[in-house]
């Protein structure tokens, strides 16, 4: 009898999920104008993949993240557990040189890719943060990211894109991601980002609950975004 209850009590080995977040992170020099509120969205997010992890004890959250220009495409954090992290400051956001998009997504992408190929129970998140164009790649091209992204796609990872100074839907889907989302590279624009990012990430956290969620591209990002309130709600 006792056996019966302690093995009631267990719960089965796959209620567990890893959560992996990718963000790859435009710091071309055009950044510059909005450095201070990109700081502060990207800690912001650190902050709720955190507060998410504690939220969700069947969920270990890690962050993986890439800022990328002409100087260097940068491996700041390598799947660092998300209680580890180091948020990011004027001295390690530094803008500048041009933007080598495909590069960034294509290193990033392939890496987390052949690193998690014998893993089970995960989930990746991607989030890249671009205000301009790819203008600068020399290993990749739009070809070969879209074929890139179709795969990991059909793997169950959801990948969004969020741009300015452009059309975000437009260069998304020709890259083969269809969560996209313009915003306005002004202090204003990526402040209201980082509020509407805060609520999207958790609501998408909250779906991992349901195992039926897991391993599947969740498509739908940025639906109801019309209904979203202040980052305290759900």
């Amino acid at each position: 009898m006792t056996t019966n209850n302690s093995q009631q009590n267990q719960q089965p080995e796959n209620d567990h999920i890893k959560v992996y977040n990718l963000i790859i992170l435009d710091e071309s020099g055009s950044m510059g104008s909005i450095k201070k509120e990109t700081i502060s969205t990207f800690n912001e997010i650190v902050d709720t993949i955190m507060e998410a992890e504690t939220k969700n004890p069947e969920q270990t959250h890690f962050v993986s993240y890439v800022s990328f220009n002409t100087n260097g495409i940068k491996t700041r954090m390598d799947r660092k557990p998300a209680r580890e992290i180091e948020k990011i400051d004027n001295k390690s956001f530094m803008p500048a040189a041009m933007t080598p998009l495909y590069d960034a997504m294509g290193t990033s992408l392939l890496h987390l890719e052949n690193t998690l190929k014998h893993e089970q129970d995960t989930e990746v998140l991607v989030s890249i943060i671009t205000d301009g164009l790819e203008n600068a790649s020399h290993e990749f091209n739009r070809h070969s990211i879209f074929e890139l992204v179709e795969r990991l796609r059909k793997k169950g990872w959801t990948i969004t894109y969020y741009g300015a100074n452009q059309d975000a839907e437009m260069e998304a889907m020709s890259l083969n991601i269809i969560n996209s989302r313009n915003f306005d590279a002004t202090a204003q624009g990526m402040n209201e980002m980082a509020v509407k990012e805060k609520i999207r990430r958790m609501r998408y956290f909250e779906k991992l609950k349901d195992k039926s969620m897991r391993g599947k591209e969740k498509t739908d990002y940025f639906d109801d975004d019309d209904t979203l309130g202040s980052p305290d709600q759900k």
